[in-house]
C-alpha cells in the first residue's frame, strides 16, 4: 500500500535525499523515524535507504564529511550541520549462522526487497516527499491497532536475529502494544536461541523494556521468557508499586528494585549475564543487602558506609519496592 500522506522531514534529509534524486537514485527515510514520526514522536535519529551503492553514495556528497562506517553491509554516514546521518543501499539478506548477522548481503534496486527482510510491519515503513509513505505490509494499521506483527514468517524473522524477541517485548512495553498471535507463539518456540545473543545486546533491550509503561503487560504474558532468560527477575514477585511507577526512573534502577523483589541468590551470576558496569553492580548488589528498612539504627548505620550517589539511588529503589 502507498499512501500519499505527510511527514515533516528535518531539513538535513531533505537535503540528503534531495542530492540523491539529483543524481537519478531515488532515496527514502526508513524504519524507526517513519513509526515515530506518523506516533507523533520525535525520532531519535533519521535512517536513509536509497539505490545507491555505497560509493556512489560517497560520490553524491564528496564535498562533505562521509565515513565508511558499515560499507560491506551498505552503510555510510554522512555528517551534516553537527549530526550524523546513516545512508544504507537497498539490499537482501543472506543466512543468518550466528542467529545475528546476516552471513551476506545483497544490494537491490527495488525498495519492496529492502523493507521484506526487515523485522516489524511497523518498522518496515518508507517514507519521502514526492511518494508519501510506501506501506507494503500494513504497517499503519498495526500502528493504529497498537500490534507488534512480525513482516512475514514470524519465525524465520527470530531464527535470522533472536534479538528481534527481546525487540517485540521492548515495543510492547515502550509502546503499549499487545503482540499478535504469530509473533507471541514464536516468541516461545525460538527464545532458546536468545543464549546466541551477546550481553550487552540483552542488555540494552531489557533496560528499555523495564522501563516501559507497558512492561506488566510482559511480565503477565512472557513471563518464562523473562524468568529464564534474564537471570535474577522473577515476573510473579514484581509489585504493581512497581509497574506504576518505573517509567519515571533510570534503568538500572529499576532492574535492581526488580532484583531485589525476586530476591536473587546468585548476585554475581545475576551482574555477570548482563555484563553490568562496576557502577551498576555495585548499586544492585546494594539493593538486595542492605538492611531491614524497620530499624533505624540498622539503616543509619549502613546509610554511613555507603556514598551519597549510592544512598540516593537505593532511595529511588526502595521507593519502587513499595519499601518508602
Amino acid at each position: 500500500m502507498n499512501i500519499k500522506s505527510t511527514i515533516k522531514l528535518p531539513d538535513d534529509v531533505k537535503f540528503i535525499i534531495s542530492r540523491i534524486e539529483q543524481n537519478g537514485g531515488s532515496a527514502y527515510a526508513v524504519g524507526g523515524c517513519v513509526r515515530d514520526a506518523l506516533l507523533k514522536k520525535e525520532p531519535y535519529d533519521w535512517d536513509i535507504a536509497t539505490d545507491k551503492t555505497p560509493l556512489e553514495t560517497e560520490r553524491c556528497f564528496s564535498e562533505f564529511n562521509v565515513i565508511e562506517t558499515g560499507i560491506k553491509h551498505g552503510t555510510v554516514t554522512i555528517r551534516l550541520n553537527g549530526k550524523n546521518y546513516e545512508v544504507t543501499t537497498f539490499r537482501t539478506e543472506g543466512t543468518y549462522s550466528d542467529c545475528r548477522r546476516p552471513d551476506s548481503v545483497e544490494f537491490v534496486k527495488n525498495l519492496k526487497e529492502d523493507l521484506s527482510r526487515r523485522d516489524f510491519t511497523i518498522n518496515a515503513m518508507a517514507y519521502n516527499d514526492k511518494c508519501g509513505i510506501v506501506d507494503l505490509f500494513g504497517g499503519q494499521s498495526d500502528l493504529q491497532k497498537k500490534i507488534i506483527r512480525c513482516v512475514g514468517d514470524a519465525e524465520k524473522r527470530f531464527s535470522e536475529d533472536a534479538l528481534r524477541i527481546l525487540r517485540a517485548l521492548r515495543f510492547s512495553s515502550t509502546l503499549e502494544f499487545k503482540t499478535d498471535i504469530e509473533c507471541k507463539n514464536a516468541v516461545f518456540a525460538k527464545y532458546y536461541e536468545l543464549k546466541n545473543v551477546s550481553a550487552e545486546r540483552i542488555k540494552t533491550e531489557l533496560f528499555k523494556m523495564i522501563i516501559g509503561k507497558n512492561f506488566k503487560y510482559v511480565c503477565s504474558n512472557y513471563k518464562n521468557v523473562i524468568d529464564d532468560v534474564i537471570y535474577g527477575v522473577k515476573c510473579d514477585l514484581i509489585t504493581d508499586v512497581f509497574f506504576e511507577k518505573a517509567f519515571n526512573y533510570e534503568p538500572y534502577k529499576a532492574f535492581a528494585a526488580a532484583v531485589r523483589m525476586s530476591k536473587c541468590e546468585n548476585l554475581s551470576k545475576c551482574c555477570a549475564n548482563l555484563k553490568l558496569s562496576n557502577f551498576e553492580k555495585n548499586v544492585v548488589k546494594l539493593s538486595v543487602l542492605n538492611p531491614d528498612l524497620t530499624d533505624k539504627t540498622s539503616v543509619l548505620r549502613f546509610m554511613s558506609t555507603i556514598s551519597d550517589e549510592n544512598f540516593d539511588a537505593l532511595l529511588d529503589i526502595w521507593d519502587l519496592c513499595g519499601e518508602n
